[in-house]
């Protein structure tokens, strides 16, 4: 999702990111998610022939082409197709043929090299050296693997309570210099947290975390791209930033599951971007899952990895 754009080259991408302070927001669909339920191809035959209980109806979806529509509960997002805002793409990803989550998770993450850097560190380390130890944020509680290997980065829930020794002054500085006489990984991770925790102090008692009145959906989903969308109008550098929304494996009872969510990933993202206002502009989201279902439900009214 994005605002239309002339065609560009890879070194133009780094460069105007760099330069313009540009936002690449990436969501994971974890689990495998059912494009085939998100944008349905309401007019084949053989879909619905495939899915005799769980085929989008055409009463159910909102029309793209005369073939593919997009499932009602993604009804927040018509506006950006409208728009043409946002684009979707059918049957891209890797050609490996697991149906391993970990292994194509751990494939889509690190964009197919086999190499220690997940393909985020890479695009991060191309663009030269890092202005801010938040230039790379994970929300959540680990650090994913598209972004092993970026410069800097930090890993979070919200930005409230990020902090090293509850925010104590002593610990702060102790902490500050021990990693100093670190080199290495270790070091510099050390460094960055200290750094980005110190941002943050700084960015609370400014006032500049303060909530949005923009009414997000509930859940950590919604949550999360909250936080996001306080550190790009925080402009505290962000460069990158990282987001999952789990329970997309859908083997059993699948209309029961998908349709919530649906509609968090839906209503999160609009609510995300309204909340930017003019600063959308400048952010890109890309939403991608580590594969998709089988075309076929299975016998529990569900669908199996694809």
């Amino acid at each position: 999702m994005h605002q239309p754009a002339p065609t560009v080259t890879r070194h133009d991408f780094i460069e105007t990111t760099a330069r313009d302070g540009r936002v690449l927001v990436v969501v994971f669909l974890r689990g495998g998610a059912d494009g085939l339920t998100l944008v349905p191809p309401v007019a084949d035959p053989m879909y619905r022939t495939a899915r005799p209980t769980l085929a989008v109806r055409a009463k159910d979806a909102i029309d793209l082409n005369g073939y593919f529509a997009v499932h009602r509960d993604l009804d927040a997002l018509m506006p950006y197709i409208e728009r043409q805002e946002l684009a979707i793409v059918h049957g891209a990803g890797s050609d490996d043929t697991t149906r391993s989550h970990f292994e194509a998770q751990d494939t889509m993450e690190h964009g197919g090299v086999q190499t220690g850097s997940g393909w985020l560190g890479r695009f991060l380390r191309a663009q030269g050296p890092v202005a801010s130890a938040l230039s790379a944020v994970a929300i959540g509680t680990t650090r994913p693997e598209s972004l092993r290997g970026a410069p800097a980065g930090a890993v979070m829930q919200t930005v409230r309570e990020f902090s090293v020794g509850g925010d104590d002054d002593a610990v702060m500085e102790q902490l500050a210099r021990l990693y100093a006489a670190f080199g290495g990984p270790v070091g510099a991770a050390g460094r960055d947290t200290i750094d980005a925790v110190r941002r943050l102090r700084a960015l609370r008692a400014e006032g500049g975390a303060a909530e949005s009145s923009t009414p997000y959906p509930p859940g950590t989903f919604g949550r999360g791209l909250r936080e996001i969308a306080k550190l790009i109008k925080a402009d505290v550098g962000l460069t990158t930033t990282t987001i999952d929304l789990d329970g997309w494996d859908t083997h059993f009872v699948q209309g029961r599951v998908i349709g919530g969510l649906m509609e968090q990933l839906g209503a999160g993202i609009d609510a995300f971007m309204t909340d930017l206002g003019s600063r959308r502009d400048g952010v890109t989201v890309v939403v991608l899952t580590e594969f998709g279902r089988r075309l076929r439900e299975n016998s529990s009214f569900g669908t199996d990895h694809g």
